[in-house]
């Protein structure tokens, strides 16, 4: 089917594919968008300083020309009407230049002789006003700058575009604006009443110390928006483009990517998990004797694996216990067809650990077992590790009740090494005890390996408990172990652990039963 990639089984698949197209996406975008803002920021600010001074520029010089006229004041019009026109001549900015006397003006630059109410005078002691003039000048509104000396004074004229014009830069709008006492002037020069508002977006205010003003330049988020889009619409495809092609490698690849916990479970479904039969023989006659089951990993890319870099995982996500299940009915299925080829009693030793002690279907594990081999019954031993410790209750005691009755041993592995093998001896009926290889190797190298191996060795006779040496790799070591009576051996002296295939050409060959030939006349 054309959607067989929305099966319930490749959901997480999908949603892990999709989950990283979007986060690359959005990041990518997120990141993209934010260097923009911050460059358009810089852009503002930048923009707002270089407003400032232009229009302080323009004040100052207004001054300059406001100090100049002041001298000229009282005297009458026609006399310095000229002087007046000449003045607004050379300097920028300056509209006209207006004397006022008495709170009259009475002479400008435009006009020559005047008569209007100088409304600036004792404004509050107000410097600059915006005032909408359509009289003067193409412009409806000028700005007004006054310097006064007693009834003296000199009202300057500015074009307000001298004040509006550097607000206008590329993203300049309603958040750019100047502020002259209580009115405001927008980026297209108009005037308005109040308090210029705050517009939402990026805000950058400055004030003039110097002539009483402030200003804002700001822009609004959707404009670095559109900017982004406009501007980087190339970088935008590729983002995408690779956005995409992450998700797709990411479904491409899930199913190679799994947690530890999920490897393990695919490996117990497809069976990785194999017996390996180590031999045990009698120390007398090296005879074989039984063999320890040993759990590999045949991972399909990385090939063997050694349990001690698995089985505490194992032990951790509570899959040991299935795992030694299907490892005892592989070892069942492998040995029941050749049970005739076993030596009497033949040793199976399969590891456990604390989990199993706490599960009553070990039972039925070990029931089905040892009815594989009824016709000729084996020895069955559970050796206890030292991994995790086991802690006695009503159910330990009922599960080793019922083993013991069944016939199932229990063996001490590792013996010296844990914290937990006295303990083990005082609480559990042990049949069997294993000396470490660690004690093992430490023969024939100095005398405190020999009193550490005699304790244990005595130990053991004295509650009654057969011993097994692993690790015996020497003659040497197999024979020290043999003149103090240990048991069994079993090392690489007798030979490695080996496929159940491998295992099985040890032993020996079935004998043809004998026919009577009066039967067969």
């Amino acid at each position: 089917m054309a959607l067989s990639f929305l099966r319930s089984g490749n959901m997480p698949r999908l949603l892990a594919s999709l989950l990283c197209c979007a986060t690359l996406i959005l990041v990518s975008l997120a990141t993209l968008y934010w260097q923009t803002w911050s460059m358009t920021r810089q852009q503002a600010q930048n923009a707002a300083e270089r407003a400032m001074v232009q229009i302080d520029s323009a004040l100052y010089h207004s001054t300059q020309a406001a100090r100049a006229a002041l001298p000229l004041v009282g005297r009458p019009c026609h006399e310095v009407a000229r002087e007046l026109r000449v003045l607004v001549a050379t300097s920028p900015y300056v509209r006209s230049v207006n004397l006022s006397r008495h709170g009259r003006l009475y002479c400008s630059s435009i006009f020559d002789e005047i008569n209007l109410k100088d409304e600036l005078q004792n404004g509050q002691h107000q410097r600059l006003k915006l005032k909408a003039v359509t009289r003067l000048g193409l412009k409806p509104s000028l700005l007004f700058y006054r310097l006064s000396e007693g009834d003296h004074g000199v009202v300057v004229a500015i074009n307000p575009y001298h004040l509006s014009k550097p607000l206008q830069w590329r993203l300049g709008g309603p958040n750019s604006w100047v502020q002259i006492g209580e009115q405001w002037l927008d980026i297209k020069g108009r005037i308005h009443d109040g308090v210029a508002p705050v517009f939402r977006g990026f805000n950058y205010p400055l004030s003039s110390t110097a002539f009483g003003y402030s200003l804002n330049q700001g822009f609004p988020l959707e404009a670095v928006l559109l900017l982004t889009l406009k501007k980087q619409s190339t970088v935008i495809i590729l983002i995408l483009t690779l956005g995409g092609l992450a998700g797709l490698a990411t479904y491409r690849w899930w199913s190679h990517i799994s947690t530890p916990t999920q490897e393990l479970k695919r490996a117990i479904i497809k069976q990785e998990f194999i017996p390996y039969l180590q031999p045990i023989v009698y120390s007398k006659s090296g005879q074989l004797h039984g063999c320890e089951v040993l759990m590999r990993w045949q991972h399909h890319r990385q090939g063997l694996i050694r349990p001690d870099l698995f089985i505490p995982l194992a032990e951790e996500s509570g899959l040991i216990i299935l795992m030694t299940q299907t490892l005892m009915q592989q070892v069942r299925l492998e040995f029941a067809p050749h049970v005739a080829q076993l030596p009497p009693r033949f040793h199976f030793g399969f590891n456990i650990c604390a989990q199993h002690c706490q599960e009553m279907s070990l039972i039925d594990d070990c029931r089905r077992f040892l009815a594989a081999f009824a016709s000729n019954p084996v020895t069955l031993v559970l050796e206890l590790t030292e991994r995790e410790l086991i802690t006695p209750c009503q159910l330990t005691d009922q599960l080793f009740g019922e083993l013991r009755q069944m016939g199932v041993k229990i063996g001490l592995d590792d013996f010296g090494t844990g914290h937990s093998s006295l303990t083990y001896l005082q609480q559990f009926h042990v049949d069997y005890l294993k000396i470490d290889q660690s004690f093992v190797a430490m023969i024939g190298t100095n005398a405190l390996s020999r009193h550490i191996l005699d304790s244990t060795i005595s130990l053991a006779t004295r509650l009654g408990l057969e011993t097994v040496a692993e690790g015996v790799e020497t003659q040497e070591q197999a024979d020290f172990l043999t003149e103090r009576n240990v048991n069994y051996l079993q090392g690489y002296l007798y030979g490695r652990p080996l496929t159940p295939a491998q295992f099985l050409r040890l032993l020996p060959s079935p004998v043809p039963e004998q026919t009577d030939p009066h039967q067969a006349a």
